[in-house]
Formats: C-alpha cells, structure tokens, sequence
C-alpha cells in the first residue's frame, strides 16, 4: 500500500513525520493520514514527496522494488 511504502522510504531518509511535513508544507496529521493508509496525497504532492525522499512514484506506488528496477523498465510484474 502507498502509506506503507511512504513510511518506509522517510525512514530510510532518515526523518520524522515532523520533519518530512514540514518539508512539504502540511501538517504532520497529514503525513501521519498518508502513512496510515487514509488519505492519499494528490499526483502533484506525489511528485513532491518522492523528491524530499529522493524515491520514485513507481517505488511509492508499489511498481518496483527499487529505483534501479524503475530506471530498468521492472514494473513488478
């Protein structure tokens, strides 16, 4: 699920919901909705997102495993 895969990639990223929502400009509410798979953010905060976190749409979206199965073309399928 998307909030599953937003989760694991701030982590990695090293941040906390604090941190990764004021980097987006929302609250941490939000980001805290986002993680728990109630709300899904716009395609426009997507992209966002994914460059705070330096991940990919594909990756957040569950397609690929990696960034390097996306820039291959690996779908997940």
């Amino acid at each position: 699920m998307p909030g599953d895969e937003i989760r694991a990639a701030r982590k990695k990223a090293g941040m906390t919901q604090t941190e990764m929502a004021e980097r987006l400009g929302v609250s941490k509410g939000t980001v805290a909705m986002w993680e728990l798979n109630q709300r899904c953010p716009s395609v426009k905060m997507l992209r966002r997102i994914c460059i705070v976190l330096g991940t990919t749409p594909d990756s957040i979206l569950g397609f690929c495993k990696s960034k390097k199965g996306a820039a291959n073309g690996n779908t997940g399928d």
